[in-house]
This record gives structure tokens, C-alpha cells and sequence, in this order.
């Protein structure tokens, strides 16, 4: 039995930790009391009883979750959110989970506290077979100790937690998560993917990511072959002193599911590093592109780090794509991959070329992409109008090493 049990209740923080020294078993998230929301009480307030179903003793109703037991949010329930209108202190909680089978669901309302387990995931987004699902807490959630996520399968749309503080940190373990507004002081460990701010549901709300006071964030691929990104639209704030470092297998792109040929920026008020073995995935449209704005030094010394680009241009001219800016640089990408693809005939495509404003070692500064393509023998304005409309921005996949042309 889990040392903060006894006779089935919980017991104090100190008792727990007594036992613990007296050589008890590290607690386990699943040795704690799971209570999974079913909405089936007489009323809708957390406090009811009758909303909730405890395991693993089978429990028929039981309590609001407490601070050494988890919230799941159950299949059974039928509705499609939950607001915690009634518990105005933090719910603390040591994990939260949505079980496979649920669809859609946005939990509001008061606060959430999740009190991490060294060792353990603390959320949990069950994939539901083929079907995208959105999953959205919307609820402020506080970060209490090193916080570790399972997220989405996939980003489309995926899982969001729009308000994230406290002084915790947290790793994003596998999956997709994606964060809208940040204050949590912790690190950011990402081994799967991070989306700082995006499209909550499919294409139906968009918001620009903004986080600010933050600690150090690591991207890199959780072995030598996975890989790990950091995407998205927005400002990333970081604490003095702190900087964002992509790793071996990491990616930074910014980057959302667009409708059409939109240009996105991060802007990082702080400093980045591109690590050895790490990747900037980029995408242009007819001379605008991707963007990263960084308000300190941008670090391109790791080695084999490289730039990913691709886009879409027309005959007859020359485009010069900005695609970072920095107020110092050190080093230059060892590897640069891609070309642009041509509007109306896509079977035709260019060679790139970057270039930077300034020497190495000083700034203020960019990073340009330039795509050069040759006068059109002949072009009917009217292809070249419907080639146009049609253009669907696509952001995957980027060429790789060896797949295009290229030249630092």
C-alpha cells in the first residue's frame, strides 16, 4: 500500500514522509486512490460525491480528488467540460489523466495543482483510436515539482493548457502539448514535441503563445534516433541568465496548421543555441517566411547543426527570405538543406543560398535565405492566378540532408 494511505485515507505530508525515511517503497502514481469524473451527481459542483468514481476499490462515489490521489477524467461521463465552480482553493492533485475512450473535453474553472511524483508522468492525454480530439484545460494549472507529460498523439488539435504556472518544471516525456500562456519559473525539458500557442480546436480558435519569467529549455530526441520539436507562434520569455538550447534530434520551427500561406514567428527574448546534431526547420511563401526573432544571442557552434527550408516562389525574380534575426550571432549553420518549389510547375525547383548582415561575433543581424529563379519563357497569367489561389501551406515534410540543394 502507498505510504500516504492507511485504512484507505490519506494521511499528513509528514507522516508520509516518516515512512518513507523508515524505508518504505518510493510511492507509485498508481498506488493512489484514482478518482474519475462522471458527472452523474445531483449537481454539477466538484464537492458532490455523487460526480465521482474512486479506484481501485470500487468506490460507487467518494470525495473531490485530494493531494495524494489523481484526477481522470473517465469515458462514462457524457458531457463534453467540466467547470470546478465550487473548490476555490487549488485542486492538488498528483496526477491528471483522460482516459482513452473520451472525446472532445475542456475542463474550466478554478485552479489546479499538480503535486509531481519524482519519476512519474504526471498528465496523461489517452489517444482515441483515429479520432483527433481536443482536450483543453482551460482551468489555471499550477506546477508544483518536476512535471512530466504524455500528450497527444498528434497535434491536430491535440492537447492544450492555456494558463500554466508555480514554480515546478516540465518535460513534455512523449506526444504533443501544446501552451498558450506560461509563468512557471522551472526548466522546459521537451522530448516530444511543445507548441507554444496555436490552434486550440481544429482551426476554429487561434492564439499567439506568450510566456514570460521562464527557466532554461532543452529540445532534444529522448535517444539517438527520436527526434524532438519546439513549434509554434508567439513570445517565449525567459528569466535573465536563462536560454533555449535545441540538442541532438531537437527541432525548432515556428510553425501552426494554416489554412493558407501564412508566415509565422517566435520571438525569443532571451538566448538560443542550436546544439550539435540540431535542426531549424523553416518555410517561405513568394517572398515572405517563417521567423525567429531572438532578443539576445543567437548560437549556431554546434556542430552539424543545420537550417531546413523550403518554399514556394514564382519565375522571375529573386527572393530574399528572412527567416532569423539576432542582436549577436556566434557560428553559422554547418548544414543547409532545401530549395524553393516552383508556384505552377512543381516539378521545377531552386537551389538556395544563406547569408548573414553580419560577421560572426557582432549584430545586430539576419539570417536570409535567397532563392533566385529565371525570367519565364512564357507564363499565362491566368495559371499563374489559379496556381496562386491554390497554394495550401504544407509543413511536413521538410527536405532533409541529401534530399536537396544547398549552399551555406
Amino acid at each position: 500500500m502507498n505510504p500516504a494511505h492507511r485504512y484507505g485515507r490519506p494521511v499528513g505530508v509528514a507522516a508520509a514522509a516518516l515512512l518513507l525515511a523508515a524505508g518504505v517503497a518510493r510511492a507509485q502514481v498508481s498506488d493512489y486512490y484514482d478518482h474519475a469524473w462522471t458527472g452523474n451527481g445531483a449537481t454539477g459542483n466538484w464537492s458532490d460525491p455523487g460526480n465521482w468514481t474512486r479506484n481501485p476499490d470500487g468506490a460507487a462515489s467518494g470525495a473531490v480528488p485530494g493531494q495524494f490521489e489523481i484526477l481522470n477524467i473517465g469515458p462514462t461521463t457524457t458531457a463534453r467540460s467540466v467547470t470546478n465552480q465550487d473548490l476555490a482553493s487549488p485542486l492538488n492533485v498528483v496526477a491528471l489523466r483522460f482516459d482513452p475512450d473520451l472525446g472532445d473535453f475542456e475542463i474550466t474553472g478554478s485552479p489546479i495543482r499538480l503535486s509531481a511524483i519524482v519519476g512519474e508522468t504526471t498528465i496523461v492525454d489517452g489517444p482515441s483510436g483515429f479520432r483527433s480530439t481536443a482536450r483543453v484545460i482551460s482551468a489555471p494549472v499550477e506546477l508544483d515539482g518536476a512535471v512530466s507529460v504524455a500528450g497527444s498523439i498528434s497535434g491536430a488539435p491535440g492537447m492544450t493548457l492555456r494558463q500554466v504556472g508555480g514554480a515546478g518544471s516540465l518535460t513534455v516525456d512523449s506526444g504533443f502539448l501544446r501552451v498558450l500562456r506560461a509563468t512557471y519559473t522551472g526548466s522546459s525539458t521537451v522530448h516530444g514535441e511543445l507548441q507554444v500557442g496555436g490552434w486550440v480546436r481544429d482551426f476554429s480558435e487561434f492564439i499567439p503563445g506568450s510566456t514570460e519569467g521562464q527557466g532554461d529549455y532543452l529540445v532534444e530526441g529522448a535517444t539517438p534516433s527520436t527526434t524532438a520539436r519546439l513549434t509554434g507562434t508567439g513570445t517565449i520569455g525567459l528569466a535573465p541568465g536563462k536560454r533555449i538550447t535545441i540538442g541532438r534530434g531537437g527541432h525548432l520551427s515556428p510553425d501552426y496548421f494554416a489554412l493558407g500561406p501564412v508566415a509565422t514567428t517566435i520571438t525569443v527574448n532571451g538566448d538560443v543555441r542550436f546544439g550539435d546534431g540540431s535542426a531549424y526547420d523553416v518555410w517561405g511563401q513568394l517572398g515572405s517566411g517563417d521567423r525567429l526573432t531572438v532578443n539576445g544571442l543567437l548560437d549556431l557552434t554546434g556542430a552539424g547543426d543545420s537550417l531546413n527550408f523550403g518554399g514556394i516562389v514564382v519565375h522571375g525574380g529573386v527572393y530574399n527570405i528572412v527567416v532569423a534575426d539576432y542582436q549577436s550571432r556566434l557560428g553559422e549553420f554547418d548544414v543547409v538543406n532545401g530549395q524553393g518549389f516552383d508556384a505552377v510547375f512543381s516539378s521545377i525547383r531552386y537551389p538556395i543560398r544563406v547569408s548573414y548582415t553580419s560577421a560572426a561575433g557582432a549584430g545586430p543581424g539576419q539570417v536570409i535565405v535567397t532563392v533566385t529563379t529565371p525570367e519565364p519563357a512564357a507564363l499565362g497569367l491566368g495559371a499563374l492566378a489559379v496556381a496562386c489561389g491554390l497554394l495550401a501551406r504544407r509543413r511536413s515534410p521538410l527536405p532533409v540532408a541529401g534530399e536537396g540543394e544547398g549552399e551555406g
